[in-house]
């Protein structure tokens, strides 16, 4: 099959992505997921997060680190949403965009190329729908639903009112630019559901012609013409297919497997490659090591 572009994950990179493309530019996607669809009450009820981290969830695939030795050896464990969504469909839902010191740090070692808190805060705005703010730092039209919590326990106000008494400002809005303070934190939830990344951006052009979104897809290498990437070839129940695209592959499949698709794919280090026996594309240190 041929498209314009083809997302390989759809977390909340890949949600979005696909929006923009389709919406803003007519554009033929085909997104692949490998978890499932996001169909499931314990995905849309808040406090379904606890249930699937805790006890279990074909939702939720776990990585296991190495041992840590600044945890006195201890290996941590990982999870990561495997479903349409991604993370975004199984996290806490707390929404914490930083703090304006961080985005500017991250620009000035750039070079100044456009990540500071000034030069995001418009695109922060636009995908917001704030169920509280709509001024400055917010926007209150988005498809990305921020509300408070509807049920704050008593333990929680004790707390904040105990931080104040301490000494810690009282603060209202944590995703202005600034995190210090005590408060409550909003959650990227609408009318007691969770709203994830497939939910504000990819439910509604489901079912648009132009968007192709193929579940339970694992992408296993991608496919090249010379030295241009001009498709992957991914399995489904065991059967292999191939997929084209004309303008561009879109790797958004998170911070393991990404770098793990382009290693199997010819495009790493080296030296890592050749242990396992994997002809070398792109000599490239995809990975930290």
């Amino acid at each position: 099959m041929n498209y314009d572009y083809i997302i390989v994950g759809a977390g909340s990179a890949g949600c979005v992505t696909a929006n923009r493309l389709v919406t803003a530019h007519g554009k033929r996607v085909l997104v692949l997921e490998e978890g499932a669809l996001d169909k499931g009450m314990l995905l849309k009820m808040p406090a379904g997060v606890f249930k699937m981290l805790f006890e279990g969830s074909p939702f939720i695939k776990r990585y296991t680190s190495d041992a840590q030795p600044a945890l006195g050896g201890r290996a941590v464990s990982v999870p990561q949403g495997a479903v349409v969504g991604g993370s975004s469909s199984i996290n806490a839902m707390a929404y914490v965009r930083g703090s304006r010191f961080d985005y500017d740090r991250w620009n000035d070692a750039v070079g100044g190329k456009g990540w500071g808190w000034d030069d995001l805060l418009p695109y922060f705005k636009r995908q917001e729908g704030n169920q509280r703010f709509d001024n400055d730092a917010h926007g209150g039209d988005g498809p990305l639903k921020v509300s408070d919590s509807r049920y704050v326990v008593n333990a929680a106000d004790l707390f904040v009112r105990t931080m104040q008494k301490m000494g810690l400002p009282f603060t209202a809005d944590f995703n202005a630019g600034a995190l210090d303070g005590v408060g409550y934190m909003q959650t990227t939830t609408y009318r007691g559901e969770r709203c994830s990344a497939a939910t504000a951006f990819l439910h509604p052009i489901i079912n648009r012609p132009e968007l192709t979104l193929i579940s339970k897809a694992k992408v296993t290498r991608l496919l090249f013409e010379g030295d241009r990437v001009v498709g992957v070839e991914y399995s489904v129940h065991g059967s292999l297919h191939q997929a084209y695209a004309a303008a561009e592959v879109i790797l958004t499949a998170g911070v393991y497997a990404t770098p793990r698709l382009l290693m199997l794919s010819g495009i790493g280090p080296a030296a890592h490659l050749a242990e396992h026996g994997i002809p070398v594309r792109v000599d490239l240190p995809v990975l930290s090591r």
